[in-house]
């Protein structure tokens, strides 16, 4: 009974501190926002995305708040905001109305796009008429920045105080082309090029000055936490391409140098390397596309290694290097303009299989190589780094026991490994460093090259890009010798060799078999009559000395006995008699020669 009262007792004091629990008050705050790819949507199932929503998400974690969403027609979300349909408005660009507060940090930074209509009349090189919507953008701020790509101002602004107008108005021709920040894309248009930056913030209602306060104080504390949170969320959405949109200036150069000359890393496949003299690779491919883009070539050619790469460049004996690491004090020493990244090299460590890495390793290291520079010689002392010119002459180290590791990127480890039948080595699956890779420019070049090739960077499809680093590494691994096939695939290659060995022996017997089988049938045709199937001339002049020879004991003891049957006289007898009569004489002919000569 006590137990049972104890039980009771127990039971109700969670159930009391469940209620209290779920008595504390969780303040909902309705949050509006208009659709926005990457930014903030709601599916069809009611869940939301996108690096906004994720934003908004964390920041109630430590605001200790709810946030509802509410989705608002594009161009009214100001006025629902002022009219208290919502509380807080995501995806705002800029600070346009003085009468809102805005959150004081940006929770992204959307460019201000410059969109050709599908409709236009004009191109944009022909006094285009760009429409604008006045109630966010002022036309003293959008000719500021569309300055650069119409320096002569051969252009027509045309303001509108709604977004619904400005879109019938691409749609009807009206106007060439449109601005809008790249949140929000119109119907009927496609981007052409971004003029600038805009900051997007929290925005609150005029009389909600505690709420943004509120969540200033909690957005201070998250960013404190994870400072690098918002390129991290829109990491996680993708990114964007941006549209590729060259100034007249930047035009100008490019029809006047179009061909350059170019020097890439060898012997890294699938990453970079030559065959018969041609480029190919995941840089090959990446390069390919920027020449389709921009309408240049260039003219790349192969070096033995990194070290005498670098000195065409410093000999003035080329304008580019297709792949190079990303850093300006790098690039300084080579006389080298850098660009922005294109590509995340990633490296790894080689090693002999099944031994464990001493203490103090010996360390492979590429001569020429950055990662040289910035990893392994910050990480091993001098002593212990031996210094090779190619990654096979590391390798080679490390699989002779010279050295105890090596680092390659990780794209080409596995090509490296068993092209090179370095099968007593492994790759390490853990990135100890990584880096961008980008394009270098030699100083005597015009800076604006590098600004175009930006453009064409930031234009560069994410996903085309991934492609070829996919197919080039498939096609690598198609390209492994026999031996490193045998090598990977251990199981299936002894199921194909045993199964070629069982084919093979079963085609040899057979082919013993059908000999041996002709042999005798030959052997028949030769010494016995095809009719009655008795031993002919040939076989009583052949083979019956040597079986009389062979019986000389008989012979001599007189036990030897040599019976024979004419075959005119078979064919006499079996024309005469009935063969089953023939058939019983002969057996009793057999019967009586027996019991004669036992």
């Amino acid at each position: 009974m006590k137990r049972l009262v104890a039980v009771l007792c127990a039971a109700l004091m969670l159930l009391a501190a469940g209620a209290a629990s779920a008595a504390v008050p969780v303040t909902t705050y309705r949050v509006g926002y208009t659709p926005t790819p990457g930014f903030f949507t709601r599916a069809q199932d009611g869940s939301c995305h996108g690096s906004g929503y994720a934003y908004l998400e964390e920041l109630s974690l430590y605001a200790g708040c709810r946030f509802d969403y509410v989705e608002l027609p594009l161009g009214q979300e100001f006025d629902r905001l002022r009219a208290g349909e919502v509380d807080i408005l995501v995806g705002g660009s800029g600070t346009p109305f003085s009468d809102l507060l805005y959150s004081h940090h940006d929770i992204a930074r959307p460019a201000l796009e410059l969109s050709l209509s599908d409709n236009a009349q004009r191109d944009l090189a022909d006094t285009p008429r760009i429409a604008y919507f006045a109630k966010i953008h002022t036309e003293q701020a959008l000719r500021a920045s569309l300055a650069r790509f119409f320096p002569d101002g051969d252009y027509t602004l045309v303001p509108f105080q709604s977004l619904p107008a400005m879109d019938d108005a691409a749609a009807a021709g009206e106007v060439d082309a449109i601005t809008n920040d790249a949140f929000h894309p119109h119907p009927g248009t496609q981007p052409a090029g971004r003029l600038r930056l805009l900051a997007s913030h929290l925005t609150y209602a005029p009389g909600n000055a505690a709420l943004c306060a509120q969540l200033d104080r909690a957005i201070d504390e998250m960013l404190t936490v994870t400072p690098n949170l918002r390129p991290l969320l829109e990491q996680q959405t993708g990114r964007d391409r941006a549209p590729l949109f060259l100034t007249p200036e930047e035009k100008a150069y490019l029809a006047a140098h179009n061909h350059f000359t170019a020097l890439a890393s060898p012997q890294q496949m699938p990453y970079s390397y030559f065959d018969g003299g041609h480029h190919r690779g995941i840089i090959h491919d990446v390069i390919a596309q920027i020449e389709r883009d921009l309408g240049i070539t260039f003219e790349v050619r192969e070096t033995p290694t990194d070290t005498a790469m670098l000195e065409q460049l410093a000999n003035g004996e080329a304008d580019v290097l297709v792949e190079f690491y990303f850093d300006f004090s790098w690039a300084r020493q080579h006389g080298v303009y850098v660009t922005n990244p294109y590509l995340s090299t990633a490296y790894v460590i080689i090693r002999r299989r099944g031994q464990s890495l001493p203490d103090a390793p010996r360390v492979a290291a590429q001569r020429s190589r950055n990662v040289t520079r910035q990893y392994i010689e910050q990480i091993y002392p001098a002593e212990q780094i031996s210094y090779f010119d190619t990654d096979a002459q590391c390798l080679a180290a490390v699989n002779d026991g010279r050295a105890d590791l090596a680092l390659v990127k990780s794209t080409t480890a596995n090509a490296q490994l068993y092209n090179g039948l370095f099968y007593r080595l492994m790759a390490e699956t853990n990135v100890v460093f990584s880096h961008g890779t980008s394009l270098a420019v030699s100083d005597r070049l015009d800076p604006i090259f590098v600004r175009i090739l930006n453009k064409e960077i930031a234009h560069l499809d994410p996903v085309a890009v991934q492609s070829a680093i996919n197919e080039e590494t498939s096609a690598a691994s198609d390209k492994s010798p026999l031996a490193s096939l045998l090598y990977r695939y251990p199981q299936e290659s002894f199921l194909v060799v045993t199964a070629l060995f069982l084919l093979l022996l079963a085609a040899v017997i057979l082919t013993l078999y059908v000999r041996r089988s002709h042999l005798a049938a030959i052997t028949r045709l030769a010494y016995h009559d095809s009719v009655t199937d008795l031993c002919n001339e040939r076989w009583l002049e052949q083979v019956l000395p040597d079986a009389i020879h062979a019986e000389g004991a008989a012979l001599k003891g007189g036990r030897l006995y040599l019976a024979g049957i004419c075959v005119h006289q078979l064919d006499y007898l079996r024309a005469t008699f009935a063969l089953n009569l023939l058939a019983k004489s002969f057996a009793d002919i057999s019967r009586r020669a027996h019991a004669t000569f036992p």
